[in-house]
């Protein structure tokens, strides 16, 4: 018999790489940490690792609008990117410039481990078992493709990183940068009646990790946000908050 066999992968998609919600990301690890430790409790016959020397794509119409990187959304037909989208939303385990050796060295930890026939990670010095909490690193706020991934402190989210707030008692859901969110009494002529409360950390400048542009969106009596640069009907778009996953 051949016996069982599973896959693991830095990441993974469920449609096009290079939109919203389509793609996991490699999350600093996570999404193989992830999967390595399912691996390891089914103990399958065969790992196969998914993938190497992997680096290319290929862009396909799409009505759709991509994440942003080199502004893709803005070339001729929508093109959309399928199987991997820049550094971070790919299945290469191979080392980049970007990157790093980072996902080849969880790699060969993860694998000790298995070919060991471990069926849990027991060695807290193997980097496969370090820094497994999710929420140690990332927060997420929203739902399905209008969800999006930031830092949960500032240590992580590095130099470029700035703190986002939700801003209570105003209609609709309110971001800003501004502990105060002062930002919003001009928009909606009002003054929030209490300071924001901390969601997380977004970073300034666009990067590998952080693509999307994260803008408030304003109507005539509430606000929102949108991550496609543009605000659904009825509302404009009013304040660039910063970059997210």
């Amino acid at each position: 018999p051949l016996g069982s066999q599973m896959a693991v992968s830095p990441s993974y998609q469920l449609g096009y790489a290079s939109q919203a919600g389509e793609a996991i990301g490699h999350l600093r690890g996570a999404t193989l940490r992830a999967q390595f430790h399912t691996a390891l409790t089914a103990a399958p016959d065969w790992l196969l690792l998914s993938s190497w020397n992997e680096h290319v794509a290929q862009n396909q119409k799409s009505a759709a609008p991509c994440m942003g990187l080199e502004n893709d959304d803005t070339l001729p037909g929508q093109q959309n990117f399928v199987d991997i989208y820049g550094v971070e939303f790919s299945r290469d385990l191979e080392p980049t410039r970007e990157e790093g050796d980072g996902l080849y060295r969880l790699m060969a930890s993860c694998l000790r481990l298995w070919r060991r026939g471990a069926t849990a990670c027991d060695d807290a010095q193997e980097l496969c078992c370090q820094n497994a909490n999710f929420n140690a690193t990332w927060t997420t706020y929203g739902i399905g493709k209008a969800a999006f991934t930031f830092f949960t402190d500032a240590a992580a989210a590095g130099s470029n990183s700035q703190p986002l707030y939700l801003c209570p008692k105003i209609a609709g859901i309110a971001l800003s940068t501004s502990a105060d969110c002062s930002t919003f009494a001009a928009a909606l002529a009002t003054t929030p009646a209490s300071p924001g409360s901390l969601l997380g950390y977004v970073s300034r400048a666009g990067t590998y990790e952080c693509l999307r542009q994260l803008w408030t969106c304003a109507a005539a009596d509430s606000l929102g946000y949108t991550l496609n640069r543009s605000c659904p009907a009825g509302s404009t778009r009013q304040t660039f908050l910063g970059y997210v996953h």
